[in-house]
């Protein structure tokens, strides 16, 4: 791999530096975070290597796609989470839908509560393929969630 930079020409520390040195002091002990990370985890696992710390478990989720299948980006126009619930959402819908995208229950429910999403997740049945956001199954959960209400 060679050597690579951990500090930018104008003194800042570079992400993966940065990154790796946080999760130290903070103790970490698991990563969980897109599949576009994966390249940045070999160099902050040398990082802790040459810190004498302990590694954490590293879990890469796929990627996020628009239902044009680019990825979801915040320099694009990805949504903030808060405006979510300013455009009627319910946040019970959001994190039933959010916590399906890229992973799903054994026992295949579609509706699952908090303390239920809690008990049932497990890194094992993450998926391996890119998942759309797609606002048609968000909205079908955001009715769900309505007509419960009422």
């Amino acid at each position: 791999m060679g050597d690579f930079v951990i500090r930018k020409s104008d003194g800042v520390p570079t992400y993966n530096f940065a990154t790796a040195v946080d999760d130290y002091l903070m103790n970490i002990s698991h990563v969980l975070r897109s599949q576009e990370h994966i390249p940045n985890t070999f160099c902050q696992v040398l990082v802790l290597e040459a810190l004498s710390a302990r590694i954490p478990q590293y879990v890469h989720f796929p990627l996020l796609l628009n239902e044009d299948r680019s990825k979801i980006s915040k320099r694009d126009g990805a949504l903030y989470i808060g405006e979510y619930k300013d455009m009627g959402y319910l946040k019970e819908a959001v994190l039933n839908f959010i916590v399906l995208l890229g992973w799903n229950p054994k026992d295949g429910q579609e509706f699952l509560t908090i303390d239920e999403m809690i008990e049932k997740f497990s890194l094992e049945n993450i998926n391996n393929s890119n998942v759309v956001f797609d606002f048609k199954k968000l909205d079908w959960y955001n009715g769900h969630y309505i007509r419960k209400k009422v």
